[in-house]
Parts: structure tokens; sequence; C-alpha cells
């Protein structure tokens, strides 16, 4: 069994990551909900970007962010649950990094 500091240890990494991942997630819901008002707003490519990565990791989003606030509630979670949590986020950060990288910003 893990020990108490390896879980707090997991639960602090999983806490940076997500803090890091929900303004990004936040702002990928922001542009989905705009584009079903003003389907035209798919024309400019950072906001296809976004919306097109909300949809197709948006179950693994909601994964780790459901072990993020069951952590943060207090919950009772393995170390193990913990870091692979995080490791989802860190690759939901990294695909949506190369995205951002790749698409033109807005100006």
């Amino acid at each position: 069994m893990a020990d108490l500091n390896d879980t707090e240890a997991a639960r602090v990494a999983l806490e940076q990551i997500w803090y890091r991942l929900a303004p990004i997630a936040d702002e990928a819901r922001h542009a989905q909900e705009e584009t079903t008002k003003n389907p035209s707003l798919l024309r400019d490519p950072w906001v296809e970007a976004q919306t097109r990565w909300l949809s197709v990791f948006d179950r693994e989003l909601a994964a780790v962010q459901t072990v993020y606030e069951a952590a943060q509630g207090g919950a009772k979670l393995s170390t193990d649950e913990l870091y692979a949590a995080r490791e989802a986020g860190e690759k939901l950060l990294g695909i949506i990094s190369e995205t951002r990288e790749r698409a033109p910003q807005p100006v």
C-alpha cells in the first residue's frame, strides 16, 4: 500500500496539471458554445482547433476532472488513480499545446 506522502504527492501533481488544463478546457468550451450561436466562427482555424480538441477528448477531459474534483472533495483515491489522472491530463495538455503551435492564433 502506498504511503500517505506518496498519495499526497500524487494529489498535488494532479492539482498542478488541472490548474494548467482547466483554463484551456474552459476556453475550448466557451468557443464551442459560441459556435452554436454563430457557426461562422468555425472559419477561424483556432476556434475550429479548440472545438475539435474538445469534441475528441471530452470524455478523457471529464475523467481527469472527475478524479480531480473527487480528490479535492476528500475522496479516498489510490495513488495509482491520482497518477493515472495526472498522466491523462499531461497527455491532453501535450495534444492541445501541439495544436496551438500548428494553428494560427487569434489576433
